[in-house]
């Protein structure tokens, strides 16, 4: 009360304490303010070092991952030279890498995105400033778009080769019963042609057609149709 008497006095001011007390919140909001503004200030300059640092590292590392993946690919058609389930699995290879390229990718991006995104929230933004943010957001979605491409064309190609496997395997199968016929048929004959004889003729005569059944089946040098025709 005498603080703002006297302050009426000397200053023809009423209530000085509480307009002090106003004075010095403002002055704290507006520290508070330019700390909070610093720290998003840092926060956006780490974002943009990181982003620079990842690129820096992924120019080095995408011409020999690039050129893995092309090799890989190639891998994957030469049909006369390894077996589906070989060429599968380089595609599979091939995918992982590409996912590795196409993630680094996608992180740099988004954190170009996100500082540019929050730079924009600390001061009044220009038309130029809009377009970068939306530029940066389109450069984000592109990354995107690429990935989702290459990762269908490998799933195009490796469900061209999951049929061929399918295939082979119903033909194994097929060939399999065929096989599993022909030794009851051999059977069948050879109880009537032993009708007179031992069972141990009989047994003799299964167990040598059962080993040569498991050495055809498990020969992988033979192709379906050589197996067939040994298996007869």
């Amino acid at each position: 009360v005498a603080g703002n008497a006297l302050g009426k006095v000397a200053l023809g001011v009423d209530d000085i304490s509480g307009k002090l007390d106003k004075a010095g919140k403002a002055v704290k909001a507006f520290a508070n303010e330019q700390e909070r503004e610093a720290k998003i200030a840092a926060n956006i300059a780490d974002k943009r070092a990181k982003a620079e640092r990842l690129e820096r590292d992924l120019t080095v590392s995408r011409a020999q991952k690039e050129a893995d993946i092309a090799e890989l690919r190639v891998k994957a058609q030469e049909e006369e030279k390894y077996t589906a389930e070989q060429r599968r699995q380089f595609l599979i290879d091939a995918s992982k890498q590409q996912d590795a390229i196409a993630a680094k990718e996608q992180e740099v991006a988004k954190l170009r995105y996100d500082a540019i995104k929050e730079e924009n929230k600390l001061s009044k933004t220009s038309r130029e400033d809009k377009d970068k943010e939306e530029e940066a957001l389109a450069a984000l979605s592109q990354i995107e778009t690429k990935r989702f491409t290459e990762r269908r064309a490998l799933n195009r190609e490796m469900k061209k080769i999951d049929a061929e496997i399918t295939a082979s395997n119903k033909e194994k199968l097929a060939i399999e019963i065929e096989a599993q016929k022909q030794l009851e048929d051999a059977r069948k004959a050879a109880k009537a042609f032993l009708k007179g004889n031992t069972q141990k003729d009989l047994s003799d005569i299964e167990a040598a057609y059962k080993i040569h059944f498991d050495v055809i089946k498990n020969d992988e040098t033979l192709s379906a149709d050589e197996r067939a025709f040994y298996v007869l």
